[in-house]
């Protein structure tokens, strides 16, 4: 809900170009001019790492500013509501897969009827997969205000969608390894939100979340003289649940589940510890 979070932080920018540039540039060079023992585990983590720090958010960040004048027009049309303290609607997931189990021979039935099978009739692996949609509604009024002058007003959006102003959040994610905090516990949220909270009172939030699970019945096998109808071997469970918060804050959290991008990003850390000290193929 930060209603100053810049579109592209420019300085967090320009202090990861610096610090990256030259390893970045040192890794595009590996990638066009390869040589004996390129693909190497060596190698492919060190690219990994190059990507992830150094090209992902480069291209990330070139793309958002392209689109930095839509953005900013948002921003304005956002601030007025907050302004006036009007009600904030976000999507925070939105059908995401979260589970896809697949258990062999899960349902069997069996039969004693003449000329059948004595074992079974019918045998069939479940698939079970399940889906989140998680969003958020929030009565939020801005502390401070905002220029009459519509010219005024763009320029303090253009500034806020560029990061330039100080901001806490900026400088803890320009702290070398300050990422890795942020893997296992939630303290880059926590001062986020903290600062949100400095220029913006939310007095409620009711967070909402939908889960959607499917069973499903695959690679049936039946017994001769036995059929069955695929379309009705599907069964559907939702649930729902909110919780809701008077005058919310953040709160300190381990956060213990690492995603793939995260472990991929871990493993590469740990190849490139185990090969340090050796010669490089480069």
């Amino acid at each position: 809900m930060d209603p100053y979070k810049p579109q592209v932080d420019l300085p967090l920018f320009a202090i990861e170009l610096l610090r990256e540039g030259p390893t970045m540039l040192r890794d595009l060079g590996r990638h066009l001019m390869p040589r004996q023992g390129s693909g190497s585990p060596r190698n492919i983590a060190d690219a990994n790492l190059a990507w992830q720090f150094g090209w992902a958010p480069l291209v990330n960040d070139v793309g958002r500013m392209f689109d930095l004048a839509h953005a900013t027009n948002d921003r304005m049309r956002y601030l007025r509501n907050l302004e006036d303290g009007n009600r904030v609607h976000r999507s925070l997931q939105s059908n995401k897969e979260i589970r896809n189990e697949k258990t062999s021979n899960a349902v069997t039935i069996g039969s004693r009827a003449a000329g059948m099978n004595p074992q079974w009739c019918f045998t069939a692996d479940v698939r079970v997969r399940e889906f989140v949609d998680v969003w958020y509604s929030a009565n939020g009024k801005l502390l401070n205000t905002i220029p009459d002058n519509l010219f005024t007003t763009r320029s303090l959006s253009n500034r806020q969608m560029l990061g330039l102003r100080l901001h806490p959040t900026t400088m803890w994610n320009a702290i070398p390894w300050s990422w890795l905090t942020d893997y296992f516990s939630n303290f880059g949220d926590v001062l986020e939100a903290s600062e949100t909270l400095a220029s913006l009172k939310v007095t409620r939030m009711c967070v909402m979340q939908k889960n959607t699970t499917f069973s499903l019945l695959e690679n049936a096998r039946v017994s001769p003289g036995v059929t069955h109808n695929a379309e009705s071997a599907i069964m559907k469970l939702t649930q729902k649940a909110r919780t809701v918060s008077a005058n919310p804050t953040p709160r300190l959290a381990a956060t213990p589940w690492l995603n793939a991008r995260q472990a991929g990003i871990l493993g590469s850390l740990a190849v490139v510890a185990a090969f340090r000290g050796r010669t490089s193929q480069w």
